[in-house]
């Protein structure tokens, strides 16, 4: 019986593409309609038939490329396996049936498809003559953006000085970053020690050792900073759009396809309750 099932399945694939070939080879104006029907062993009705059933099918899916772009006005980079979690309870709402793989061919189709891009620059200076301190980070089982023209402590402190207004938790508290010099200045470290929090650092040059704060940097730049602005301060806004989107809209694996304010949120009311 499974072997019957697997050969009416596999016989009905077959016909759906030799329906198509044959509509694709007469559309080149070379081979007519019935040399293509006889070429493949399918009746011009079928070819008819399957032609309709794939015009009827593009019209079932027309809603999805606005609701994409809709998304994309956000997430201007979202892949598609995010963009199908978001995009799954309005298709079920709509009654429109289509699943991941489907939709990744939909969108090869439509030209929505998003090219990765990779490009990696050094920005951290490590070779200065500042303290530097020890990886707190490795083997540690974790529970729990201001824009400058440059990269001062003066200027990252801000950041840092924005996150400790936020701190919704007294816990004891690691400050994590790379060999930086301006983590590494009197200033900031002064300013670690004002607020009780225990500052950690890589060990040397790998990027991968600080792999949080650079995994979120890189989400940032080519996920959301694609346009070349023409002020600083529309890029500043474009920055403070980008985070928010980060923070609220776009789903996470890592987070079990939940956004960082979600997360954020159910582990502040957890402490609170706590």
């Amino acid at each position: 019986m499974v072997d019957i099932i697997d050969e009416q399945i596999g016989g009905t694939i077959r016909k759906k593409a030799f329906t198509r070939s044959a509509r694709s080879l007469q559309q080149t104006e070379k081979v007519s309609l019935a040399a293509s029907c006889r070429l493949f062993g399918i009746s011009r009705q079928a070819v008819y038939q399957q032609h309709a059933r794939d015009q009827q099918r593009k019209k079932e899916l027309e809603p999805i490329r606005a609701l994409v772009l809709d998304i994309r006005r956000y997430l201007p980079r979202l892949g598609t396996r995010k963009l199908y979690f978001l995009l799954k309870p309005t298709l079920e709402e709509q009654g429109i049936k289509i699943g991941r793989d489907s939709l990744f061919d939909y969108l090869r189709e439509e030209k929505l498809l998003i090219k990765p891009r990779r490009s990696y620059t050094k920005t951290t200076d490590s070779k200065h003559w500042m303290k530097k301190h020890p990886n707190l980070l490795q083997g540690l089982d974790i529970k729990r953006h201001e824009l400058s023209y440059e990269m001062k402590a003066s200027d990252v402190l801000k950041a840092f000085e924005r996150s400790v207004a936020n701190r919704q938790t007294r816990r004891p508290l690691l400050h994590h970053s790379d060999r930086g010099s301006q983590y590494c200045s009197v200033l900031y470290q002064d300013a670690l020690h004002k607020h009780q929090i225990t500052p950690s650092m890589t060990d040397g040059y790998d990027c991968y050792q600080n792999a949080l704060a650079e995994r979120v940097n890189g989400i940032l730049k080519q996920a959301f900073l694609i346009y070349r602005c023409k002020t600083f301060d529309d890029l500043k806004e474009l920055v403070k759009e980008s985070i928010d989107a980060y923070n609220r809209f776009r789903p996470h694996l890592s987070l079990g396809m939940k956004t960082p304010d979600e997360v954020h949120k159910k582990a502040s009311c957890n402490m609170q309750l706590a």
